[in-house]
């Protein structure tokens, strides 16, 4: 599989998290956890798509600030992004398990939402 059928993969992979979240976030009582658990997910696979269609070495790892600074050495500008985007780090794991936060306020969910949608335009 070549770099850009890979980058593909992971772009499909994060499209449909997006579109996961923007569905969940106009139910009634949408659950912010998983709001904010997609917005997460979609942002580690735009980066991760990133990557790959570089020819980089795709991380297992969750830490957007690290993926950032691995997509800024192929292009700095990702230095913009990096200080609101890796406010979405924290959500790849702490919501996925019982335990604080036990609400998210919907104001969060909007913003996780947001940001993830910047990364995609960025």
């Amino acid at each position: 599989m070549d770099n850009g059928d890979v980058a593909k993969g992971w772009f499909k992979k994060a499209d449909n998290d997006l579109r996961n979240a923007s569905y969940v976030i106009r139910m009634d009582r949408p659950p912010m956890d998983t709001v904010c658990y997609h917005a997460q997910q979609t942002v580690e696979k735009y980066l991760k798509g990133f990557l790959a269609h570089h020819g980089q070495e795709i991380p297992r790892i969750h830490d957007i600030a690290q993926l950032i600074i691995l997509c800024s050495s192929i292009d700095e500008s990702f230095g913009l992004i990096l200080d609101r985007a890796d406010e979405l780090t924290d959500y790849a794991v702490m919501v996925r398990y019982p335990g604080p936060p036990d609400e998210i306020p919907f104001e969060d969910g909007e913003q996780a939402l947001e940001t993830a949608r910047m990364v995609r335009d960025f």
